[in-house]
């Protein structure tokens, strides 16, 4: 009998489905949303002396991209548990495969539900941007 672990490392499955995929997936949103909330303040300066916001807007944009990535890797496991769920062992105590899928989507949904909440707080700390002058007067 084979353990979950060994389960996740045979080539029969997916990478997708896989622990590392599964984890990278859900920390690439908040890590960028790390790397946003720290640089943004730190480039206001750089914004100041140039007369120009871009630099914002590019870290922005980076960062938005890097959420985004890992929400659609998310994604693309939760639809790959979804399909492999269908094809389900006879005997599921016995299934090893039973258990890496449980933990591939219940990594799956937290790397959604974080992908998009990350997203969004990302876009919505960019609004200042767009509204406010970066230099006081």
């Amino acid at each position: 009998m084979t353990t979950a672990a060994q389960a996740d490392a045979e080539r029969s499955t997916p990478r997708v489905l896989r622990g590392w995929w599964l984890v990278a997936n859900a920390a690439l949103p908040p890590l960028a949303w790390l790397v946003h909330i720290a640089a943004m303040p730190a480039l206001v300066p750089l914004s100041c002396d140039t007369e120009s916001t871009w630099f914002l807007h590019l870290t922005t944009v980076a960062t938005a991209i890097v959420a985004a990535a890992g929400l659609v890797g998310s994604h693309r496991s939760w639809h790959e548990v979804a399909r492999q769920r269908t094809a389900d062992a006879e005997d599921p105590l016995e299934d090893p495969r039973g258990e890496v899928l449980d933990r591939a989507r219940i990594w799956s949904t937290l790397g959604v539900v974080n992908g998009w909440l990350f997203l969004v707080l990302i876009l919505a700390e960019h609004l200042p941007v767009l509204v406010v002058e970066p230099c006081p007067p």
